[in-house]
């Protein structure tokens, strides 16, 4: 009888576990969400900086800028207004200036064929499980964000990326393990 009701017990402690793990991944993602959503609000605000050539990708509370920009100033103030949004602990600005290299418009296309070809590989492979994952082609550079499930997992999707033509850089950034 004892052993019962320690095993109730356990269980029952086991679930709770649980939930409260599942719970604050679900919390996780909402707030990354959230983060995201006011960072692109202020961009847009912003009319000083062309918003419409900027990613904005949250995972766990780091924030990444992903695309381009017309001056260094305009890459700094896209960064600071991510910055001033509460819950980002992190910024990587990744944006590029069209001082530094003219933007290529046929670039656009190519990373859109790059993308869907990535993801197509990804999903009819069912080879590769992740917790969260984001990825954005930018100008034949690849950026890998987000969480997969084991190392080996990490090194599949990089020979998938790395396999696909016109991939010219590959970033990865992705963390391993469960967030649970």
């Amino acid at each position: 009888m004892k052993r019962a009701g320690f095993l109730a017990l356990s269980l029952t402690l086991t679930l709770s576990t649980l939930v409260c793990s599942v719970g604050d991944v679900v919390l996780q993602e909402l707030d990354d969400r959230s983060i995201t959503t006011q960072i692109i609000g202020l961009l847009i605000q912003d009319l000083s900086i062309n918003h419409l050539d900027i990613k904005v990708i949250t995972d766990e509370g780091e924030v990444y800028l992903i695309g381009r920009v017309d001056t260094f100033e305009q890459r700094l103030l896209a960064e600071q207004h991510a910055r001033s949004v509460s819950n980002v602990w992190s910024v990587i600005n990744l944006l590029e200036t069209n001082a530094e290299q003219p933007y290529d418009q046929g670039l656009r296309e190519a990373d859109l064929a790059i993308q869907t070809r990535l993801f197509t590989e990804m999903t009819t492979s069912g080879q590769i499980p992740f917790v969260s994952l984001a990825v954005h082609a930018f100008e034949g550079q690849i950026f890998l964000i987000g969480r997969v499930r084991s190392a080996q997992t990490r090194r599949k999707l990089l020979d998938l990326v790395h396999g696909i033509d016109d991939v010219r850089q590959v970033h990865d950034y992705l963390k391993i393990g469960s967030r649970l």
